[in-house]
């Protein structure tokens, strides 16, 4: 089926425009103020729709879980592809940093840019504080042609899957919540990598 962008509030943290009429910056206009170091001092930040979105911090379980999917990852990845946490992406004119990125070639391969369209191969995000943001980027990771997203919702315990981008900006077609006892899969150059969804969160019940 179709996703919606947000079955949510519109009023989120960070995510919501003043009541007046900004103007959203370019891509370009943020690399240049992140690149000036204004942002050093702080909290985190990434690009989404214009706007310079903070970052949540991250509890325990939220960084255990990143650890959990980085060790299962280096173990079972194809070494043509390589892991990336916590890095940014660009996707449709936007800077995301997704907790975990899995994208074509060695990490040499990024001296210059950052991994963009068809060198990323699956996206992770671990939400609980930031569930309404991440569903937010479906529609920012689908029309950049990401064929596999994945949200670990730490809150209700289950895994949002998200494949076969919609062109613009529709969002993607297939959506599946996947809960305990079920396996995920995705597709990097022909093969099928699958993971269990107990060995992304053990305490599933």
């Amino acid at each position: 089926m179709v996703t919606e962008l947000i079955q949510e509030p519109a009023v989120v943290s960070g995510l919501t425009a003043p009541p007046f009429q900004p103007r959203r910056l370019t891509l370009e206009e943020y690399r240049t103020i992140r690149d000036s170091g204004v942002l050093d001092d702080g909290p985190k930040f990434e690009f989404l729709d214009g706007w310079i979105v903070s970052k949540m911090t991250q509890g325990t379980e939220h960084a255990a879980v990143i650890q959990i999917v980085q060790n299962w990852f280096i173990k079972h990845l194809p070494p043509e592809w390589t892991l990336r946490v916590q890095s940014a992406v660009e996707a449709a004119g936007n800077e995301p940093e997704p907790d975990i990125a899995v994208v074509k070639g060695p990490d040499t391969n990024y001296l210059d840019h950052h991994p963009v369209g068809d060198e990323i191969g699956l996206l992770i995000e671990v939400a609980e504080t930031s569930l309404v943001k991440d569903r937010f980027k479906t529609r920012l990771y689908a029309e950049a042609g990401t064929p596999f997203y994945w949200i670990v919702n730490l809150r209700d315990r289950q895994i949002e899957v998200f494949q076969n981008p919609l062109p613009k900006g529709a969002g993607y077609q297939d959506h599946h919540i996947a809960l305990a006892g079920e396996s995920l899969e995705f597709v990097v150059d022909d093969v099928t990598v699958k993971i269990k969804v107990s060995d992304i969160l053990p305490n599933i019940a």
